[in-house]
Parts: structure tokens; sequence; C-alpha cells
């Protein structure tokens, strides 16, 4: 703003005059502010609706895996009978008694129907995606429960047969703990990749379960 002096005549007493604008330069700084504020104010939205999108797939897939998992908890304490083995392309073969209860498969009978019955098994034939999955008898077509997982632990992708003292069995005997390891290394779908060598998530969630049903095995 710039005031100019009118200059009065016969001794008038001159009144300023107040004359406002902006000059080129004012309007160039307004509008280069003005297009930054912009532009950051885009990229906040699209970040946020990036972002929700990560966090939309990872609550969905651990929610389809909380389910399942807690089926396969579920499962384990009902089971009147439960065998650990492995799964392999004849099927689920059990161990047989004097051996370490130890194998990539475990298989409930959950009435008193021994011809029906629910096992979960580690498929590790896809390198970097190992998954834990259920086939259920009468069904050829198996269910992933969890994937995404690896074998970091010692007791990852097998299940074992303990005692109340956490020491390995080594015969078939009543009421003996499952324990398993699962450690995911990306857990979310679809696959996302993040960051510089494409970091992921990663945890692990360990399990011990006992069946519940005294005429159980």
């Amino acid at each position: 703003m710039k005031l100019f002096s009118n200059p009065g005549r016969m001794g008038v007493q001159s009144r300023p005059v107040s004359l406002a604008g902006f000059t080129l330069i004012d309007i160039m700084v307004s509008m280069g502010i003005f297009s930054m504020v912009t532009v950051a104010m885009v990229y906040a939205h699209l970040f946020g609706l990036r972002y929700n999108q990560l966090v939309e797939s990872k609550l969905g897939a651990s929610d389809d895996a909380r389910r399942g998992l807690g089926e396969l908890c579920l499962h384990v304490r009902t089971a009147k009978f439960h065998s650990i083995g492995n799964m392999g392309n004849s099927g689920f073969e059990a161990l047989e008694d004097g051996v370490q209860q130890r194998g990539n498969a475990l298989q409930l009978i959950l009435t008193t129907n021994q011809s029906s019955s629910i096992t979960y098994y580690f498929e590790t034939n896809t390198p970097g995606n190992f998954t834990l999955r259920r086939i259920r008898t009468g069904n050829l077509t198996p269910q992933i429960i969890a994937s995404h997982l690896t074998n970091n632990f010692q007791n990852s992708l097998v299940f074992i047969a303990e005692d109340h003292k956490g020491e390995p069995i080594y015969d078939l005997s009543n009421r003996r703990v499952v324990r398993f390891i699962l450690d995911f290394c990306q857990y979310q779908y679809p696959l996302t990749q993040v960051g510089p060598g494409n970091f992921y998530d990663r945890y692990k969630m360990e399990f011990r379960l006992t069946p519940h049903v005294p005429e159980g095995r």
C-alpha cells in the first residue's frame, strides 16, 4: 500500500490518497505458495488412501487367519483322537509308537467315527510362502489357514507332542500337549512391497494345546 499526497490549493489542506494493489512479484509468490499447499494436500490425501488400503488388507487377512486358527484350537481341544504324522503324496501317515512325535501334520477325529477326520498340515512346496492348510475327509480341496510362514525357528512348521513339562513324547500316551510355532514374515493380502529391499512385518505365534476330552488320545 502506497500513500500519495494530493497538493491543496489556496491554503486548503491536502488529504492523502490511498491506492492499494498487488505487484507482479506479489502475485507470483502467492500463486507459488498456493500451488505448494495444493500439491501437499493432494499428496496427503493420496497417502491416506494408500495407508487405508494397506490397513484394510492387513486387517482382512488377520481376521481370516484368526478365525482359522481359532477353529484349529477348538478342534484340538474337542478332539476325541489325534495323531501327529506327515502329509505326503499318498495322504496322512501317522507316526508309530517309540519315535518322537514330531511331524508336519496333525490329524484330528472329533467324533467316534474314526473314518471322518480333519487334518492340518504345513505346505512347504512354495519357497518363500509356506502355508498352514486344512483338509477334511471327503473334500480334496485344502483350505489355507495361514500364509507367508517361514522356518526361522527350530520348531516352526512342525507339530510336536510334549508332556506337561515341555519334554518331547516318544509314545502314544494320553493327554499330551500339541505344540507348534507360526513365524510370519509378511502377513497381508494383496501382496504389497514395502520399503527398500521389500521389508515386511514379521511376528511369531506359539501354541500349546491340550485335548479336553477324557477318552481322547
